[in-house]
């Protein structure tokens, strides 16, 4: 809901969350061979890399007005 309320807070805690999933699940797919989790992780990644998107352009609107 902070995503949604363009917290800022919310953009980096959001990118160490899902940067801690990817890392767990690297760790489970390296015990069990799972293929799904590379999958999982790849959402993960696009999910991340539009946070700090929005993050960045959140941060330009700011200073700009």
């Amino acid at each position: 809901m902070a995503l949604f309320a363009q917290k800022r807070w919310a953009h980096p805690v959001s990118i160490v969350v899902l940067s801690l999933f990817i890392l767990y699940q690297m760790s489970d797919f390296f015990l069990t061979g799972a293929p799904v989790l590379i999958l999982l992780s790849a959402f993960d990644l696009i999910v991340i890399l539009l946070v700090w998107r929005e993050w960045l352009e959140l941060r330009q609107r700011r200073t700009d007005g």
